[in-house]
């Protein structure tokens, strides 16, 4: 059966090959098997479409036991996953050995270093939460609810990556578990190649641990928020009121002229409004003048004021109520775009207004501005090539009833289809169910990291994920 079978998936669990008395006797976390209370709650993930039936999940309290789990997984050729902030499709699947991170969260802040150190089960709100209590941020994603883990080893985009570029650029080492059950240091010193190959490659080299990041500084408050711009179709409003692709092309205009400090966000709901969300990260007087830049149509929502970046910017994803991250069934897609044409523009207006899909179904398209401080990195510096690219297109889909499911993953395909003509490539951490193909992930890097994938992990125990097939 499918992993991806949703709510009609097979419950028939494979029991779990290899000595299980002997990792009992070693393991110093919490070993969950089927038929258990403790089990069915650790199943849980954000996106339900893929809570899968795992044979066992390893509720990991030491390095060791990562290291213990990896070599039982490679001497007994167990489907292994990885499960750090749990929004991957390929975290729970069936019949798998889950490598579970949950517990696995300590964050130390060196603010005289400059640095802040994470183990691979801590999330995104976690660590903003941590870095606002000392007055730094290190730059990741918007979703308070995504791990770092996940989002970092496929290069890591925010509101600060004009600014301070990718998570990956402020990335300084990592502690890894090989296919070897070995465990190493990878940086700037050691191990280069691998560490290279992280920055970009997903969880195709091992499973990491732990994260040593570069942090920066952020005033306690900036500049931040959102102009929300309701869309009314008929002919008597229409003379006078903003279309969607009005206001998506004056907030592109804007954005492709912006300094660096400058984030965005344009967010468009399927049959609702438009949100178009920006941030500026120096000072709230910086911000407030540049702000007057800003050419917008008038509308009476606007947010934008003096705020918290970690504990305010960063929980946008979270909507007003604080309701928009809660575990559901998703699908999900992206695409990378060098510009954004205003023929892609259009279409994104026709997929959320005649186009939209039926009622009990939720679709929504965001778009995040790139560019600025990552485009400075060479597209070979790591694996993460796309340096190029201006925005990312976000297109995910939510449905309620399982009889809508094949419905809602269509309109999200045929939304990518029609603009993967307009795109330079795709984002690792966005992977649509079912869909490990990492030709638009890696392109001019592919063969390096063939040959990397091939020198640490030839068998491919490490595969679920945006795989690179060693045998390639």
């Amino acid at each position: 059966k499918s992993p991806m079978s949703g709510t009609d998936r097979a419950k028939e669990i494979a029991v779990l090959e290899g000595d299980l008395e002997q990792l009992k006797s070693v393991f110093e976390g919490e070993l969950l098997f089927p038929n258990t209370p403790e089990y069915e709650e650790n199943r849980k993930c954000w996106n339900k479409d893929a809570a899968g039936y795992p044979s066992l999940i390893a509720t990991v309290a030491s390095e060791k036991d990562v290291a213990t789990l990896v070599s039982f997984a490679a001497a007994n050729n167990s489907n292994l996953c990885v499960a750090s902030g749990r929004h991957s499709h390929m975290c729970l699947l069936d019949n798998s050995l889950v490598i579970d991170f949950s517990k696995f969260k300590k964050i130390t802040v060196d603010k005289e270093a400059m640095t802040v150190v994470c183990q691979s089960g801590v999330k995104l709100g976690e660590l903003d939460a941590e870095g606002h209590k000392h007055g730094v941020v290190v730059p990741a994603g918007h979703n308070t609810d995504t791990g770092v883990a996940g989002l970092t080893l496929g290069g890591g985009v925010g509101f600060l990556v004009r600014k301070h570029g990718l998570t990956i650029d402020n990335l300084l080492s990592v502690r890894i578990v090989l296919a070897t059950g070995e465990i190493v240091v990878a940086s700037g010193e050691e191990n280069t190649d691998l560490f290279w190959g992280i920055r970009g490659g997903s969880g195709n080299f091992g499973v990491v641990t732990e994260f040593t990041y570069r942090c920066h500084s952020i005033p306690a408050q900036v500049m931040g928020g959102a102009k929300v711009y309701a869309i009314n179709n008929l002919p008597l409003f229409s003379s006078f009121m903003a279309s969607k692709f009005d206001i998506l092309a004056r907030a592109r205009d804007y954005c492709n002229q912006a300094p660096n400090e400058v984030g965005a966000m344009f967010v468009m709901p399927a049959g609702g409004p438009i949100i178009t969300a920006f941030c500026h990260c120096g000072t709230v007087e910086e911000g407030r003048a540049e702000f007057l830049n800003l050419n917008m149509p008038y509308t009476p929502i606007d947010t934008i004021k003096p705020v918290s970046y970690q504990m305010d910017i960063q929980k946008f994803a979270e909507g007003p109520k604080k309701d928009r991250q809660q575990s559901g069934f998703y699908f999900e897609k992206g695409l990378l775009f060098a510009d954004l044409s205003d023929e892609a523009l259009r279409v994104f207006e026709n997929f959320t207004t005649t186009l939209a899909p039926r009622a009990g179904i939720e679709a929504v398209i965001a778009v995040i501005v790139l560019g600025g401080k990552m485009a400075d990195v060479a597209p070979e510096a790591t694996a993460f090539e796309h340096r190029g690219a201006k925005y990312w297109g976000l297109f995910m889909v939510q449905w309620w009833q399982p009889e809508l499911r094949e419905e809602a993953v269509q309109w999200c395909r045929k939304l990518y289809d029609t603009l993967k003509p307009f795109s330079q490539g795709n984002y690792a951490p966005v992977i649509g169910a079912d869909e490990q193909n990492s030709g638009l992930v890696y392109t001019n890097n592919l063969a390096r990291l063939v040959e990397l994938k091939q020198k640490y992990d030839p068998n491919n125990l490490f595969r679920n994920n945006r795989n690179i097939n060693p045998k390639a």
